[in-house]
């Protein structure tokens, strides 16, 4: 069974940049969170047990995603976490399907909320992904043309709590502001992998 290492990272730090760069230099086989849970709404017992849990059908006529009422769901205390809870836990039955399919050494799990959706517990090892704030701010204003630093604050706030967990329980930390080589500092960190890993027990 491989191992599985947990990659975070604050928005706009570069995750994208760490997986390409890992897949090209070892191959590792890559499960997004984030895709997943998207698609989780389309298991038909996923989307019963919302329809039962909310009385909100996730899925439009059309076949697409319900984003908006997803999103009021998302909005309202008193439904986000039953919610959070219903989704987390597809994602993790999908990722236990997804790992059992493979043999090498590692996978990687990638998850802008890694921490506070308790998927690091599903990680042997987790590093977390970093960048200067301005660094950030700039690659999210050029990525997504219509976010104003406004939009870009907001997402900061949101995920205040997930950003503070990485600093402080990550195993690791990359710094992907572009000083340095990436490739060089991946290839650091993947030989510490078995160590670091020894160095928990």
């Amino acid at each position: 069974m491989p191992k599985v290492i947990g990659i975070a990272g604050q928005v706009g730090a570069g995750k994208s940049i760490v997986l390409q760069t890992l897949n090209v230099l070892y191959g590792l086989p890559l499960f997004d969170c984030d895709n997943v849970a998207k698609q989780c709404y389309f298991i038909p017992s996923v989307r019963e047990n919302i329809i039962n849990s909310f009385g909100v059908d996730p899925i439009e006529e059309s076949g697409k995603l319900a984003k908006d009422k997803i999103s009021a769901l998302l909005a309202d205390n008193k439904t986000k976490k039953k919610l959070e809870k219903i989704i987390h836990n597809a994602v993790r039955e999908q990722f236990e399907l997804w790992k059992s399919r493979y043999s090498g050494q590692w996978i990687a799990l990638e998850s802008a909320i890694l921490f506070t959706s308790d998927m690091n517990r599903l990680c042997d090892i987790t590093l977390a992904v970093e960048a200067e704030t301005p660094i950030r701010k700039r690659r999210v204003l050029r990525r997504d043309t219509d976010r104003s630093e406004d939009g870009f604050e907001l997402l900061e706030a949101l995920q205040k709590i997930e950003s503070e967990r990485q600093k402080n329980e990550a195993d690791l930390h990359i710094n992907n502001s572009g000083k340095s080589s990436i490739i060089r500092e991946l290839e650091i960190i993947y030989n510490q992998l078995d160590k670091v890993i020894q160095d928990k027990q």
